[in-house]
């Protein structure tokens, strides 16, 4: 089996990471409650895990195999240069488990609402050029030949207009059921959710990131599970190696995502808010000395406060921001541990299958030798000496 502690202590921590209302997060770590709320859509679960797991396991196995043959020639002059080759191959390979781990659920919907509102913005844009364009337009029956060719008529631009407006409709009607459908996915992950929040974090720079860390380590306990069960049935060795390794390079994967949340975070998104607030502070005092010059006060007032307004909307954002990158810090440090006792536990069974197969080559080669026949041993017999002995015999008798 695959070490006890790491699945229910990495979802647990991780909802703690990212969020998550603790009483929900004790419900999703337990056993009859999880049992009764999840009972109704369990097959369907499994098979979705099934799933991502055949998915999974060609490049997770073959990345496993890239690190512990880097790490067998660790020290080498021959292991630092393979490592440092291959480390953009494992790297994709760790991108394509990812995708995996994060392509269903609420991370689909999550893009199906980008794709609703996109298409809603645009519509609503063209709106408010065929209004624009009505303001100038003239009726069909006023175009000449030119004009009917160069410029559309009033009468297709309000057709026009009127199709947008039913489905800039439609689409608002689809988005708003795929919002719900969106929120009841992430409590279904056990995180404490709604309408609001689901659109706060569908506005912010981080919430794409923290939408796939929930759905990653959601998607990662079921299939953790599912591996646990391919492991136990097998009884090999060599399957169970397999397994182990799967299960380190899911690790693997989910520390590199953790990582790259915690970088976006640092090296992006907070270096671009100090860039805005200088920006905004600068521009209060040139207003100042705009107003100082005989500009419009009022208005440069206005300015100012707009800018002042801006300065604590980036304040509140930073903190969040910060608040965000230290949970999920944490975060990265309790993933290292649980890959930790995943490498241990990998090193201990390794060690043990080398030991089992040792007694056995031994008990084979003694069951062998138990099998050997040697061929029947007989006695001297003497038969030459006897045989001169009898003609002397007669011999003497004749003389």
């Amino acid at each position: 089996m695959l070490p006890p502690r790491s699945l229910p202590a990495l979802f647990l921590s991780a909802c703690l990471a990212v969020g998550c209302d603790q009483s929900a997060a004790g419900e999703v770590g337990s056993g009859s409650e999880q049992g009764e709320r999840a009972a109704p859509t369990l097959g369907a679960a499994v098979e979705e895990a099934r799933q991502t797991l055949g998915a999974i396991l060609a490049p997770a196995s073959e990345a496993f195999g890239m690190l512990r043959e880097d790490a067998v020639r660790d020290g080498t002059m021959t292991g630092g240069f393979l490592k440092a080759v291959r480390w953009t191959s494992v790297d994709d390979l760790l991108d394509e488990v990812l995708v995996h781990l994060g392509g269903v659920g609420a991370g689909a919907s999550r893009e199906r609402i980008r794709q609703l509102d996109t298409e809603i913005e645009e519509r609503l844009r063209r709106v408010a050029e065929v209004r624009e364009a009505l303001l100038t337009a003239k009726p069909e029956q006023r175009q000449g030949v030119v004009d009917g060719l160069l410029a559309s008529s009033r009468e297709d631009l309000e057709t026009e207009l009127s199709d947008h407006q039913k489905r800039v409709t439609e689409l608002q009607s689809r988005s708003e059921a795929e919002r719900s459908r969106f929120v009841q996915q992430m409590r279904d992950l056990g995180l404490d959710f709604d309408e609001g929040k689901a659109d706060t974090l569908l506005a912010t720079a981080t919430g794409d990131d923290f939408v796939e860390l929930c759905v990653v380590v959601s998607t990662l306990r079921d299939v953790v599970v599912e591996l646990q069960a391919l492991a136990s049935q097998s009884g090999r060795a060599e399957s169970a190696q397999r397994y182990y390794g799967v299960y380190i390079v899911l690790l693997k994967a989910v520390e590199r995502l953790h990582a790259d949340f915690v970088r976006r975070i640092e090296e992006s998104l907070l270096p671009r808010l100090d860039e805005l607030a200088a920006r905004a502070e600068e521009l209060i005092g040139q207003i100042e000395v705009v107003i100082a010059n005989g500009g419009d006060a009022a208005l440069g007032r206005k300015n100012q406060e707009a800018n002042r307004l801006t300065l604590r909307a980036i304040g509140v954002y930073r903190a969040f921001l910060e608040k965000q990158a230290v949970s999920v810090r944490q975060r990265i440090a309790a993933v290292a541990s649980a890959l930790i006792d995943a490498e241990t536990t990998y090193a201990t069974m390794e060690i043990s299958a080398e030991v089992a197969a040792m007694i056995r080559d031994g008990l084979q080669i003694l069951k062998s030798l138990e099998q050997l026949q040697l061929p029947p041993f007989t006695g001297f017999e003497n038969q030459d000496l006897r045989a001169e002995l009898d003609r002397l015999t007669v011999q003497l008798g004749k003389g």
